[in-house]
Parts: C-alpha cells; sequence; structure tokens
C-alpha cells in the first residue's frame, strides 16, 4: 500500500472543505423551501391569508437580497471560517423560531410581523452563503480545481431543494408543522459545528 505524501493530505483536506460547503448549501436550500412545504398547515392553523404567507415568503427574499455585498464584506474582514459558523448557527435560531414563536406571539398581526422578522433574518444570514464559500474555494483550491469545486458547492442547492421536502413532509405529517422547524434547524447548528471545528 502506497503511503500518503503531504500533498495528497492536502489535497483530501481541501475536497473535505469542498464537502462541507456544498453541505452549507444543502443547508440553506433545505431551512428555506421547508416554510413553502408547511405553508398550507401554517396557513390554516395560524389563520394566515395567502397575501399574508406571500409578505412573509418576501420577507426572506428581501433580507437575502439586502445582506448580500455586507455578507461578502464580512466575509472578506472575518473570513470564512468565523462568518459562516454565526450564520449557520443564526438558520437554526431562526428555523427554531418560526416554528416555536408564533404559539407564543399571538394575534393575526403579531404573527404575521414575528414571522416576517424571523424570516428576514433567515434571509439576512443565509446571504453569506454564496458569496463567502467562494471565497473560501478561492483560498482553498489551486485555479485549476475551482470550478469544479464551485459546482459541487452549487450542486448541493438542487440537492437540498429536492431531498428535503418529502423528508419535511414526513414529518409534518408525523408531528405537525412545528415539529418540522425543530427538525430541520438541528441541520443549521450541526454544519455550523462542523465547519468551525474542522476549517
Amino acid at each position: 500500500m502506497a503511503e500518503l505524501t503531504d500533498d495528497d493530505t492536502a489535497t483530501a483536506v481541501r475536497w473535505r472543505i469542498v464537502a462541507l460547503l456544498a453541505g452549507f448549501s444543502l443547508v440553506s436550500y433545505a431551512l428555506r423551501t421547508n416554510i413553502s412545504i408547511a405553508a398550507a398547515l401554517m396557513r390554516s392553523d395560524l389563520h394566515l391569508s395567502q397575501v399574508q404567507l406571500g409578505q412573509i415568503f418576501s420577507a426572506f427574499l428581501i433580507g437575502y437580497a439586502v445582506f448580500q455585498v455586507p455578507a461578502g464584506a464580512l466575509g472578506d474582514r472575518f473570513g470564512a471560517r468565523l462568518v459562516l459558523t454565526v450564520a449557520a448557527a443564526v438558520w437554526g435560531l431562526t428555523t427554531v423560531m418560526t416554528g416555536a414563536l408564533p404559539g407564543i406571539v399571538t394575534g393575526a398581526a403579531g404573527t404575521l410581523t414575528v414571522l416576517m422578522i424571523v424570516r428576514f433574518l433567515l434571509g439576512a444570514a443565509e446571504a453569506a452563503t454564496y458569496p463567502v464559500a467562494t471565497s473560501a474555494v478561492g483560498v482553498w483550491m489551486p485555479a485549476s480545481e475551482r470550478v469544479f469545486a464551485n459546482s459541487l458547492v452549487i450542486a448541493g442547492m438542487a440537492l437540498g431543494s429536492a431531498v428535503m421536502p418529502p423528508v419535511i413532509s414526513r414529518v409534518m405529517v408525523a408531528s405537525g408543522w412545528r415539529a418540522a422547524f425543530y427538525a430541520t434547524s438541528i441541520l443549521g447548528f450541526l454544519i455550523a459545528g462542523l465547519w468551525w471545528w474542522y476549517a
């Protein structure tokens, strides 16, 4: 059996980093799309209109759009390890809050407001994903491998969108829509911990 060289070890580390970044992409899409799967049950339970659901969905996108540039600047200033760790931890926290706060805050206006705020914060935190992941790929990967590495990161987006809907649906059927948010929040905390430990 051939011995591993320093170059072999460095290559393995680089591709593990890329795998984790693809994991970030997967989790980010899982946590942004979970509400669209839960929407019908949430609407009935929380007495929300279609217009109000649209406002909640839009709050995420506004946060996501507004914080793209600031998130990239934070990545440049503080590095991918810290920024992506904090971002993913916020994903987990806001996903828990999406399930919990509508039971604590009462009234249609209060429920709508709190969900819009929480989803805005999720969007703001998710804005870091691709700018900072692209920067991390640039740091960890040689120029000859960066395009392929970035394609793997982006593939996580489609994988998260494809894999999570049936999983979330099963959780909702078994335990309710709130449980689906609690269960998927674990992914945010998990990827944050793995990234902080390994990167």
